[in-house]
């Protein structure tokens, strides 16, 4: 074997879609699952629209949700962690800006006893008043730390400068609002949007129709009081497109660039993908050639489009060196100009297709990728059909299209850039 011969290759041309079945519960809860043969392994996925963009003030939504498994029915804190173990399950309290809910992992053997647990969480929170008050005070202990770091503190800035600082998704915390949560106030929250009538299940692996039938057993009756009400927020952008923070004797400078974009449910999402991989999705993109590889400013830059319920966003982030921050600055901003006025080759925009095909490929391998994957998508209303119209976005766009979007989407003069450290 001649290893200076690089081996040959078929591009991958189309993958193959997971069956995604749907159910309805009797209380209307739509359950969604992926069936996988081999381990007799699941994972179960109960959330609801209860994220951080519903809460009345801050941290109210985070702290429900991590406050609901610190006892429930009749179990407390400890007793839960203890059964979970015993199982040899694992669960997981997640919260982001939209959505909020748990995801458990457990042997099939042991699914209803791992469900009758999931079960008293979700609908029988203790709130204990200690509990509250040894997660305030970590929360709190951990904001501090981490409110040290140059990446945070960009990324504070740069989100509030995307949609304005009277709203959940560029609001940022003070240490302050650590000591003003309200007990009362979760459990308001708690009530109103943990609901049958605001819930969907989402569950994977070696699941039987038996294991529907369990859901339907301990999550298909009525539960909560939800109103479908939603908060009248406005997301203004700030007029300001470059924010520095300065913090003296940093040795490193966090380099954030982003604008508010579209989400996943518009048509040019899909396309608007291939332009970021090109760009600095993923480790051959022209981000990293440019400012690891070549000038060596930083380990890592890379780029993502984040789809939000109400808006979206793209990104570029990168720790750089602090003396050369305002350089790395100047070669993001060159790149992108770039991408805007010059069309791509078709070598490199056919590796940028072969890669997005293999990453799609192994993102829909495997049960629990899959359900990662599908949860995406389900978010928004979409199924199998998603995946579809993905595919062919990414063997058909062409390199006009990609300068089109870019031109579109990316300009330079649209960015908004928060660094922080040193300038």
């Amino acid at each position: 074997m001649d290893r200076n011969i690089q081996p040959t290759y078929n591009p991958l041309t189309e993958v193959k879609i997971p069956d995604i079945k749907e159910y309805t519960l009797k209380n209307g809860i739509k359950v969604y699952a992926v069936r996988a043969t081999g381990a007799e392994v699941i994972r179960v996925d109960v959330s609801f629209g209860a994220g951080n963009w519903y809460q009345p003030s801050p941290l109210i939504a985070a702290m429900t949700n991590a406050l609901m498994r610190e006892g429930a029915g009749k179990y407390n804190a400890h007793q839960i962690a203890e059964n979970i173990d015993y199982y040899g399950s694992h669960l997981q309290v997640h919260c982001d800006k939209d959505n909020a809910g748990f995801i458990a992992y457990t042997l099939s053997k042991y699914f209803e006893n791992t469900l009758s647990i999931l079960n008293d969480i979700v609908r029988e929170p203790h709130f204990d008043s200690n509990e509250l008050d040894v997660l305030v005070m970590k929360s709190r202990q951990n904001f501090k730390i981490e409110n040290q770091k140059v990446s945070v503190i960009s990324r504070r800035v740069l989100m509030k400068n995307l949609f304005g600082a009277d709203n959940p998704y560029g609001e940022s915390l003070t240490e302050e609002q650590y000591n003003s949560v309200s007990l009362d106030e979760i459990k308001e929250y708690f009530n109103q949007y943990y609901s049958n009538k605001n819930c969907s299940i989402l569950i994977s692996g070696f699941v039987t129709d038996e294991h529907i039938k369990l859901i339907d057993k301990y999550f298909g009756d009525n539960f909560g009081n939800y109103n479908n009400s939603e908060p009248g927020y406005i997301l203004k952008s700030s007029d300001t497109k470059f924010n520095y923070s300065e913090k003296d004797g940093a040795v490193q400078s966090s380099v954030r660039f982003g604008k508010p974009l579209i989400n996943l449910t518009s048509s040019d999402y899909p396309k608007l993908q291939v332009v970021n991989t090109l760009l600095g999705g993923y480790f051959g993109s022209r981000l990293m050639k440019n400012i690891r590889e070549e000038k060596g400013y930083t380990y890592g830059i890379g780029s993502v489009l984040v789809s939000l319920k109400h808006s979206g966003f793209f990104t570029i982030i990168s720790e750089v060196g602090a003396d050369v921050c305002k350089s790395a600055v100047e070669e993001i901003n060159k790149e992108i100009d770039i991408l805007c006025n010059t069309l791509v080759g078709q070598d490199e925009l056919m590796l940028v297709k072969n890669y997005m095909m293999g990453d799609l490929a192994r993102n829909l391998d495997g049960a629990f990728n899959i359900a990662e994957t599908v949860k995406s998508v389900i978010d928004f209303g979409f199924g199998a059909e998603f995946f579809k119209y993905q595919q062919e976005c990414i063997m058909n766009i062409t390199a006009e299209e990609i300068r089109f979007l870019a031109q579109k989407y990316l300009s330079k003069e649209s960015m908004y850039t928060a660094v922080a450290g040193r300038y």
